[in-house]
């Protein structure tokens, strides 16, 4: 794309670093919808991993190049080799063909035994928890899990024919105004503080906050100096005016339940709030009947007596129960809110295919995995060889994985940062 004879630079932010718990576990927080990059070009996250052969057994987080030369020279030699690129302080990356980068050093796409894991991975996972888990028991298969959800407060306001527009998701939050000859222009950011309704914004390319003032009826106030995404600044409007209930604040939350994506939007209302449920083509429409302290509302439909109930929280959809009435008349229960997937390695890479032998496609330590004459690229492609003499038994294993993020504009593919998830050692097969 071009602009007065300039090249557009296309940005997707980086997933930030995560807990890692041993080496056992890890636990990232996904940018939201609001995150820079996110709310139109994202497509979905991909992960990447290698498995290496090892003669040395390790229990803690394994996080110095002397560990990980000591499991194995080649895991350290990938790590080092691609550190230009998780680096976070290096300002000057660009990330392109990660694909390629990932596949030349012989790590392979992560995949799920349950679902495409780029449809677990696409927009319906923003803003959530990702916690990949390799329990130490012989036997037990690692899982990716998604928690939590999203919850969108969208805002609006009028100052000098202008409406400004103000989302909050989470810890980030985008302000829109629509000029009075109809372009817009946006500010984005973090949520520095928040107190009764009057929140503290930091824009991404500014130390100077802001203060924004909203209610039920809207986005009520804007003060202090607002840094729009184009480096402009200007100062706030102060005192905005709203209208009525149908508009100026809204509240949607999401979340995956039995691997679907489901959205709540609730519209608050001069006498009773209103809600619409939606997954897939299906849609539910009603007034919220009750509210309890605990974010869980009593939902009933317009179509129906029959009430159910939804958890949220300003992390997003949690839990549904009851009966829900579609509004084709249709009902079914509730959905459960397992989002719960078993990992599994790749069979293919570019220009490959293998074979697992037996058919071990999940991430256990195992005879098959660990032997050296399998590391082949027709049986064992994602494992590395150890070139430390080493016993043929004991052996162990580990898997190396990094995460980024992918969006498209038009013909271009996008990449954030890759962000290293951790390094897992493989419980034993039985």
């Amino acid at each position: 794309m071009l602009s007065c004879g300039l090249e557009e630079i296309l940005y997707i932010s980086y997933i930030p670093d995560g807990i890692i718990n041993d080496n056992t576990s890890a636990r990232i927080w996904l940018p939201s919808s609001s995150a820079e990059g996110y709310s139109n070009d994202f497509t979905h996250f991909e992960i990447y991993y290698r498995i290496y052969i090892s003669g040395e057994p390790f229990s803690g987080e394994i996080n110095t190049s002397a560990l990980r030369r000591q499991i194995n020279a080649t895991l350290d030699s990938d790590f080092q080799g691609l550190f230009n690129l998780t680096d976070k302080t290096n300002t000057s990356v660009n990330p392109s063909n990660l694909d390629t980068t990932f596949s030349n050093r012989r790590f392979f796409k992560l995949t799920l035994e349950e679902s495409n894991i780029d449809n677990v991975l696409g927009r319906g996972s923003l803003g959530r928890t990702l916690d990949i888990q390799f329990p130490p028991n012989s036997g037990v298969r690692p899982v990716l899990m998604l928690g939590g959800g999203t919850a969108t407060y969208t805002y609006t306001g009028i100052a000098g024919g202008q409406t400004y527009t103000l989302e909050i998701t989470q810890n980030s939050y985008k302000l829109t105004v629509e000029l009075t000859n109809g372009s817009k222009k946006s500010s984005t950011g973090t949520v520095e503080n928040d107190i009764d309704g009057l929140y503290t914004l930091k824009p991404l390319n500014s130390n100077e906050t802001f203060t924004a003032t909203v209610s039920r009826n809207g986005l009520t106030e804007l003060n202090g100096k607002i840094t729009w995404t184009d480096n402009s600044q200007e100062d706030a409007p102060g005192a905005l005016t709203g209208g009525t209930y149908t508009g100026p604040a809204t509240y949607t939350y999401t979340g995956i339940l039995s691997r679907q994506t489901y959205t709540l939007k609730i519209t608050p209302g001069s006498s009773q709030d209103s809600y619409e449920l939606t997954v897939g083509a299906k849609k539910s429409t009603g007034t919220v009947v009750e509210t309890d302290i605990n974010g869980v509302l009593t939902l009933k439909p317009l179509n129906s007596n029959e009430t159910f109930t939804a958890t949220v929280s300003r992390n997003g959809l949690a839990e549904l129960d009851g009966t829900i009435t579609w509004t084709d008349g249709t009902q079914e229960a509730a959905p459960s809110a397992d989002n719960t997937y078993t990992l599994r390695r790749a069979v293919s890479g570019p220009s490959i295919i293998f074979k697992p032998v037996p058919d071990n496609l999940y991430f256990l330590n195992h005879a098959d995995l660990f032997a050296t004459e399998n590391a082949t690229n027709d049986i064992n492609a994602d494992v590395a060889i150890n070139s430390q003499n080493i016993p043929e038994s004991p052996r162990y294993t580990y898997v190396s994985m990094y995460i980024f993020a992918i969006g498209r504009d038009y013909l271009t593919t996008i990449y954030s940062q890759p962000t290293h998830l951790g390094i897992f050692r493989l419980a034993e097969a039985n």
